[in-house]
Protein backbone atom coordinates (compact mmCIF):
# COMPACT_ATOMS: atom_id res chain seq x y z
CA UNK A 1 0.00 0.00 0.00
CA UNK A 2 1.06 3.53 -0.93
CA UNK A 3 2.34 5.55 2.31
CA UNK A 4 -0.01 7.90 3.89
CA UNK A 5 2.07 11.36 2.19
CA UNK A 6 2.94 9.56 -0.90
CA UNK A 7 1.39 9.74 -4.43
CA UNK A 8 -1.82 7.94 -4.91
CA UNK A 9 -3.09 8.43 -1.35
CA UNK A 10 -6.72 8.49 -0.63
CA UNK A 11 -5.69 11.89 1.97
CA UNK A 12 -6.34 15.11 0.46
CA UNK A 13 -3.86 17.46 -0.15
CA UNK A 14 -3.66 19.23 2.85
CA UNK A 15 -3.64 16.42 4.92
CA UNK A 16 -0.66 15.40 3.18
CA UNK A 17 1.10 18.53 3.98
CA UNK A 18 -0.18 18.00 7.26
CA UNK A 19 1.93 14.90 7.77
CA UNK A 20 5.31 16.95 6.74
CA UNK A 21 5.10 19.29 9.69
CA UNK A 22 6.99 16.43 12.34
CA UNK A 23 9.65 16.95 10.08
CA UNK A 24 10.14 20.35 10.14
CA UNK A 25 9.55 19.96 13.78
CA UNK A 26 11.89 17.08 14.08
CA UNK A 27 14.57 20.15 12.27
CA UNK A 28 13.04 22.93 14.35
CA UNK A 29 16.35 23.68 16.58
CA UNK A 30 18.65 24.21 13.15
CA UNK A 31 16.05 26.38 11.91
CA UNK A 32 15.64 28.28 14.71
CA UNK A 33 19.52 28.66 15.13
CA UNK A 34 20.34 29.79 11.48
CA UNK A 35 17.07 32.03 11.20
CA UNK A 36 17.67 33.48 14.92
CA UNK A 37 21.72 34.71 13.63
CA UNK A 38 20.09 35.78 10.41
CA UNK A 39 18.00 38.10 12.44
CA UNK A 40 20.49 39.34 14.79
CA UNK A 41 22.78 40.75 11.76
CA UNK A 42 19.67 42.29 10.53
CA UNK A 43 19.34 43.57 13.85
CA UNK A 44 23.40 44.19 14.56
CA UNK A 45 23.27 46.27 11.32
CA UNK A 46 19.80 48.68 12.25
CA UNK A 47 22.06 49.01 15.73
CA UNK A 48 25.24 50.13 13.77
CA UNK A 49 23.46 52.45 11.31
CA UNK A 50 21.20 54.19 14.23
CA UNK A 51 23.96 54.30 16.58
CA UNK A 52 26.10 56.04 14.35
CA UNK A 53 23.28 58.38 12.97
CA UNK A 54 22.64 59.38 16.58
CA UNK A 55 26.85 60.54 16.56
CA UNK A 56 25.88 62.58 14.08
CA UNK A 57 22.81 64.23 15.00
CA UNK A 58 24.50 64.63 18.63
CA UNK A 59 27.44 66.40 16.67
CA UNK A 60 24.61 68.92 15.99
CA UNK A 61 24.89 67.68 12.13
CA UNK A 62 27.35 69.05 11.75
CA UNK A 63 29.77 68.97 8.20
CA UNK A 64 32.62 67.73 10.25
CA UNK A 65 30.81 65.00 11.86
CA UNK A 66 29.60 62.90 8.84
CA UNK A 67 32.34 60.23 8.58
CA UNK A 68 29.79 58.87 11.36
CA UNK A 69 27.53 58.58 8.42
CA UNK A 70 29.90 57.03 6.57
CA UNK A 71 31.03 54.72 9.06
CA UNK A 72 27.58 53.58 10.14
CA UNK A 73 26.62 53.13 6.74
CA UNK A 74 29.35 50.94 5.69
CA UNK A 75 29.26 48.38 8.99
CA UNK A 76 25.30 48.06 8.55
CA UNK A 77 26.00 47.14 4.90
CA UNK A 78 28.71 44.30 5.74
CA UNK A 79 26.55 42.76 7.89
CA UNK A 80 23.77 43.01 5.82
CA UNK A 81 25.70 40.94 3.41
CA UNK A 82 26.93 38.69 6.17
CA UNK A 83 22.73 37.92 7.48
CA UNK A 84 21.57 37.32 3.41
CA UNK A 85 24.48 35.19 3.16
CA UNK A 86 23.36 33.58 6.04
CA UNK A 87 19.91 32.96 5.59
CA UNK A 88 18.64 29.27 4.56
CA UNK A 89 15.74 27.18 3.85
CA UNK A 90 12.71 25.87 5.36
CA UNK A 91 14.67 23.37 6.76
CA UNK A 92 17.55 24.50 8.23
CA UNK A 93 21.18 25.47 6.70
CA UNK A 94 21.84 23.63 3.94
CA UNK A 95 24.43 20.21 3.98
CA UNK A 96 27.92 19.94 3.54
CA UNK A 97 28.34 19.73 -0.61
CA UNK A 98 24.79 21.36 -1.53
CA UNK A 99 24.08 24.11 -2.92
CA UNK A 100 24.42 27.49 -0.70
CA UNK A 101 26.77 25.23 1.74
CA UNK A 102 29.81 27.62 1.16
CA UNK A 103 28.01 30.72 0.42
CA UNK A 104 25.82 29.89 4.09
CA UNK A 105 29.17 29.36 6.49
CA UNK A 106 30.82 32.18 4.82
CA UNK A 107 27.82 34.72 6.13
CA UNK A 108 27.47 32.63 9.67
CA UNK A 109 31.16 32.74 9.66
CA UNK A 110 32.21 36.62 8.94
CA UNK A 111 28.65 37.62 10.73
CA UNK A 112 30.39 35.99 14.30
CA UNK A 113 33.70 37.62 13.06
CA UNK A 114 32.89 41.20 12.39
CA UNK A 115 30.98 42.12 15.67
CA UNK A 116 34.18 41.88 17.69
CA UNK A 117 36.56 43.57 14.91
CA UNK A 118 34.02 46.49 15.35
CA UNK A 119 33.87 45.91 18.81
CA UNK A 120 37.67 46.49 18.65
CA UNK A 121 37.49 49.22 16.34
CA UNK A 122 35.13 51.09 18.06
CA UNK A 123 36.70 50.89 21.73
CA UNK A 124 40.57 51.90 20.11
CA UNK A 125 38.60 54.85 18.28
CA UNK A 126 37.04 55.82 21.65
CA UNK A 127 40.17 55.86 23.56
CA UNK A 128 41.96 58.31 21.25
CA UNK A 129 38.84 60.15 21.80
CA UNK A 130 38.39 59.87 25.37
CA UNK A 131 39.71 63.21 26.62
CA UNK A 132 38.75 65.79 23.85
CA UNK A 133 35.87 67.70 25.69
CA UNK A 134 34.20 68.60 22.53
CA UNK A 135 34.31 65.21 20.90
CA UNK A 136 32.23 63.78 24.33
CA UNK A 137 29.28 62.73 22.26
CA UNK A 138 31.61 60.67 20.04
CA UNK A 139 33.29 59.06 22.91
CA UNK A 140 29.79 58.20 24.54
CA UNK A 141 28.86 56.70 21.34
CA UNK A 142 31.46 54.93 20.36
CA UNK A 143 31.18 53.23 23.84
CA UNK A 144 27.55 52.36 23.42
CA UNK A 145 28.73 50.65 19.93
CA UNK A 146 31.52 49.03 21.27
CA UNK A 147 29.83 47.55 24.62
CA UNK A 148 26.97 46.64 21.92
CA UNK A 149 29.20 44.60 19.25
CA UNK A 150 30.31 42.62 22.33
CA UNK A 151 27.21 41.71 23.46
CA UNK A 152 26.25 40.27 20.21
CA UNK A 153 28.99 38.83 19.50
CA UNK A 154 28.21 36.53 22.63
CA UNK A 155 24.93 35.95 21.70
CA UNK A 156 26.17 34.47 18.31
CA UNK A 157 28.57 32.70 19.99
CA UNK A 158 26.08 31.19 22.66
CA UNK A 159 23.73 30.33 19.01
CA UNK A 160 26.53 28.37 17.45
CA UNK A 161 25.70 24.52 17.22
CA UNK A 162 27.63 22.42 19.53
CA UNK A 163 29.27 20.04 18.02
CA UNK A 164 27.97 16.18 18.12
CA UNK A 165 29.67 13.16 20.48
CA UNK A 166 31.39 10.82 19.03
CA UNK A 167 29.97 7.39 19.56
Amino acid sequence: PPSAAGIGSPLPAFARWSLVWPELLLHRRSIQGTMSVTAVLYFYAMFLLLGCFAMFAASGFALKAKSALFVGLGTSVAVTVCGVLSRSGALGPPAKGNPGYVSWMVGVHMGILLPILFAALFAYRAYKVRDAPDKEYLFQGLCALAAGSVLVFGQLLRMKPKPKAKQ
